[in-house]
């Protein structure tokens, strides 16, 4: 290739597969006639760096026009995102809730209604993946073997990870008092081993280095097999063909995942408003907390959107 091709080669890079193969030739031409007229231009790089993820995340179903299925791919990926920093949060405030109180009512409200929006997340994450685990197993959709094979390695090691940490829980040997029960110590030491990567303590490496081996070593890999749960499961939906009953089904269950999402935040927000009142900075909130408070407002905001813009099927007439 001559240079002006091969710089328009790269650039052509910032777009994702399916628009190269629709497009890439014309907009590779336009490119190269570009470049041989203008050798340098950062405008052209900048426009053509930014056109091109905007069509990533397009194609991801996060950003623009999608089609069902790669947006409900979207959701299940953003959706796990925002459960997973759900629990870090539960996690974090049953520590204090095993050694006391809070001292401030709103702080209990806040950690009830966490509690109680991820067990329905829960129960709707099971609901919505039943049917699609059975379709893609039934048909042998295309594409889903390895994505299967990586969900079901990643929730593995989550798991046995999660019970090899849980007695090191720093909520262990708590105070006994009325009302602890809300916060049951098993579910809460299992949340906290699974989501350690979720700390501060990432900004403070001489303290990070105090850590066992072993739990520092889990504390890096745990988002990569967080990644690989969340990826393959995206990929899953995307690739397993639904009927127009299933995907209407799937959309509702993913507006009723949004109200349970909503329950979450707004109890994250109650502890961050009261949380540094608590006895013996139990319940305190930190810098991270904010911004996972950010981040699940970002994602929650998205997913309703979404789901607002995704029609469901229109329903037969012989339905």
């Amino acid at each position: 290739m001559t240079d002006p091709e091969a710089r328009a080669n790269r650039l052509l890079r910032w777009y994702p597969p399916s628009w190269r193969e629709r497009y890439g030739e014309e907009f590779e031409a336009l490119l190269v006639a570009d470049i041989s007229e203008r050798r340098q231009s950062r405008r052209r790089t900048v426009n053509v760096a930014l056109s091109g993820l905007l069509a990533r995340l397009a194609a991801a179903g996060i950003a623009g026009e999608s089609e069902q299925r790669t947006k409900l791919g979207a959701i299940a990926c953003l959706g796990g995102v925002f459960a997973v920093l759900g629990v870090g949060l539960s996690a974090q405030l049953m520590i204090g809730w095993q050694w006391a109180p809070p001292t401030d009512p709103a702080t209990t409200v806040g950690l009830a209604a966490i509690l109680t929006g991820l067990a329905a997340l829960a129960a709707i994450v099971a609901l919505a993946a039943a049917p699609i685990l059975w379709s893609a197993l039934r048909t042998r959709a295309k594409g889903v073997r390895l994505p299967l094979l990586a969900l079901a390695g990643g929730l593995a090691v989550l798991v046995l990870a999660g019970i090899h940490f849980a007695p090191h829980w720093p909520g262990a040997g708590g105070h006994a008092w009325n009302g602890k029960q809300l916060a049951p110590g098993g579910l809460a030491a299992f949340a906290w081993a699974t989501t350690l990567s979720l700390t501060s303590y990432w900004a403070h490496p001489t303290k990070l280095a105090t850590f066992p081996a072993g739990q520092l070593a889990w504390m890096i890999s745990a988002p990569f097999a967080l990644t690989a749960i969340l990826g393959a499961a995206g990929t899953i939906v995307r690739r397993t063909h639904l009927s127009a009953r299933a995907l209407r089904y799937e959309l509702r269950l993913a507006r009723t995942a949004a109200l349970a999402m909503l329950a979450i935040l707004g109890g994250a927000i109650c502890w961050l408003l009261t949380g540094n009142s608590a006895p013996d900075n139990l319940y305190a909130t930190g810098t991270i907390d904010l911004a996972e408070a950010a981040a699940m407002a970002f994602i929650l905001t998205w997913l309703i959107r979404a789901t607002g813009q995704a029609s469901p099927p229109a329903r037969p007439a012989t339905e």
